[in-house]
């Protein structure tokens, strides 16, 4: 089924999405904005740990229900109506994911130290020391080693874009979706993890030019926030729907 997934379409339908998110979504927009600047309003105070705790969870909530509400809209689907419950679903279904990617990671990051380890490019015992000794070091070691990180990221990466499935797949099924989403996109390749970079594409500009720009003006943090609002993350939004779209109903792949 996931053979034919389409790559294409899946692309279409989150810029188009994304052209029209302000319009039909936009609470859920201004939620995730809201979420982003809440850095912007604290950076100029300290907080206690009694104070930060229950403003970490305002965040989350606000960019949990802004997702959620993106999600929903992203299905055609208006109001507010059981959007509670979906966000809960929603919630379940990333914890359960992300407790995978992060085994994963372990996995990978154990075979790294491994294979640092054997070839005695570095001590084997910190991720740092043997990424280090990447950059620093020469020879067929280093370049063992630079592979296997290399084939290491693009798993982590393409699982995460097939499981970007679970999200809308939660909410269209009412029930908590998580690793069944790797079932419905077996046999895309690289195709998820290339349309996810795709889709991140505002995202990457923006970490790049903060490189460039100078951070210090307060209207780049607050236009930034505004851009991952109403620009990234319905796009985001849009990526997964469509992916999910293509997984059940495949046309023609890219």
């Amino acid at each position: 089924m996931a053979a034919g997934l389409s790559l294409r379409h899946s692309l279409i339908e989150a810029g188009c999405f994304t052209l029209k998110a302000w319009r039909i979504a936009p609470l859920a927009c201004g939620l995730m904005t809201l979420a982003f600047l809440f850095p912007v309003f604290l950076s100029a105070r300290t907080l206690s740990l009694e104070m930060a705790l229950p403003l970490i969870a305002a965040q989350a909530g606000l960019a949990l229900i802004g997702w959620t509400g993106l999600l929903r809209a992203a299905q055609g689907r208006a109001g507010l109506g059981e959007i509670g419950l979906d966000a809960l679903r929603v919630m379940a279904s990333g914890l359960l994911n992300g407790l995978f990617l992060v085994l994963v990671g372990m996995v990978l990051t154990i075979v790294l130290l491994g294979i640092a380890g054997a070839t005695g490019l570095a001590p084997g015992d910190d991720l740092t020391m043997a990424t280090q000794a990447v950059v620093s070091s020469g020879g067929w070691k280093t370049l063992v080693l630079l592979v296997v990180e290399i084939a290491a990221a693009m798993l982590v990466l393409s699982l995460s874009a097939r499981l970007l499935v679970s999200g809308p797949a939660t909410i269209v099924e009412g029930r908590v979706v998580s690793l069944a989403a790797l079932g419905w996109t077996r046999g895309s390749g690289l195709r998820p993890a290339a349309g996810l970079v795709t889709a991140l594409l505002p995202y990457i500009v923006l970490a790049v030019s903060a490189l460039l720009i100078p951070s210090g003006a307060a209207w780049i943090d607050v236009a930034w926030a505004f851009v991952l609002g109403f620009i990234q993350m319905p796009l985001l939004a849009g990526y997964a729907t469509g992916l999910w779209r293509t997984s059940f109903a495949p046309k023609d792949p890219i």
